[in-house]
């Protein structure tokens, strides 16, 4: 077989429109991405972080008792926060089957 055999296999394809669709898919699915939030909380729910789907923080929520507490409290309390609700964008994504990495599917031979 030549290589330029496989162009004959492909017969009718085209290239260009293929990427054109190919690009209105994934500007459909950053849009879908964009308009989904999921909310993580820490510390009993005193912070509360809005993540849309493309991992953009949105909003921060702070209980008014957090007034007077150490900085570095409200600091971990709202890296915790986010870090919840980042790992419930991954599993939105992985239910719609949008992974981040484009080897999440491939199955890598195990070490030995």
């Amino acid at each position: 077989m030549e290589p330029t055999d496989i162009f004959k296999m492909l017969g009718d394809i085209d290239p260009e429109k293929m990427l054109k669709e190919a690009v209105a898919i994934n500007e459909k699915l950053n849009k879908e991405m964009a308009q989904h939030i999921d909310i993580g909380e820490a510390g009993g729910g005193l912070v509360k972080v809005h993540m849309n789907g493309l991992k953009d923080l949105v909003d921060i929520e702070l209980d008014p008792t957090l007034k007077g507490e150490k900085l570095s409290l409200i600091k971990d309390l709202i890296i915790a926060a986010s870090n919840i609700a980042s790992e419930k964008i991954e599993t939105y994504r992985a239910e719609k089957g949008m992974h981040t990495n484009l080897l999440d599917n491939v199955k890598l031979p195990e070490k030995e």
